[in-house]
């Protein structure tokens, strides 16, 4: 992909752009007690398909499993940090007249709070978080919508390899974060587009 064709970037949220203390162990724990009192038992792993598949057929399951989630995303959002770089990348981004997504498993209350914390919300065109029980190819494919990109105008930015199956799943090029620095990695990505 040559970068006169990239114009959209979509981003994961944590541990991309920002860092949330979420006690996954805890909340993991809190879930399944839950679970367990309905009589069902589960790791809660992977998460949120855990949370769907355990309260599939119960809708009062379901609202409990989503509003302890919520709790433990919300009291992070309130403690997120920004990941380095990050700020200088998305500013970057725009100057260059990209459009920026966040697709996220998390909740769009969560996404707004935690990016208005670490002050990144003015750069992000649009955010699809995780309402109900969608899945991140679908959250990718709703975030391509409301940019009004195809998939051979944008890349996605993760840190996980579900980020990288979602997004090859949509035939979406992904690119995982593991460095220090989202500005290095991304002008990385963006020098290498104009290379090939």
């Amino acid at each position: 992909m040559a970068i006169n064709k990239l114009i959209a970037l979509i981003f994961d949220l944590d541990g991309t752009l920002v860092k949330l203390p979420i006690d996954y162990n805890k909340l993991r724990e809190e879930l399944k007690k839950l679970a367990s009192s309905h009589g069902i038992l589960s790791e809660f792993k992977p998460l949120i398909s855990e949370i769907e598949r355990v309260s599939k057929n119960n809708e009062k399951l379901a609202e409990e499993c989503l509003r302890i989630l919520e709790k433990y995303e919300e009291e992070a959002a309130e403690k997120a940090e920004v990941i380095p770089g990050a700020e200088k990348c998305l500013s970057m981004l725009k100057n260059r007249g990209m459009k920026i997504a966040i697709a996220s498993n998390n909740s769009n209350s969560c996404v707004g709070k935690a990016l208005r914390r670490v002050n990144l919300l003015k750069y992000i065109d649009v955010i699809i978080g995780r309402e109900g029980f969608k899945v991140k190819p679908e959250l990718l494919s709703i975030a391509m919508d409301k940019l009004n990109v195809n998939k051979e105008n944008v890349i996605m930015i993760g840190d996980s390899q579900s980020d990288l199956r979602a997004a090859e799943s949509i035939g979406i090029k992904c690119y995982i974060f593991e460095g220090e620095n989202l500005f290095e990695f991304v002008r990385g990505i963006l020098l290498n587009q104009v290379m090939d």
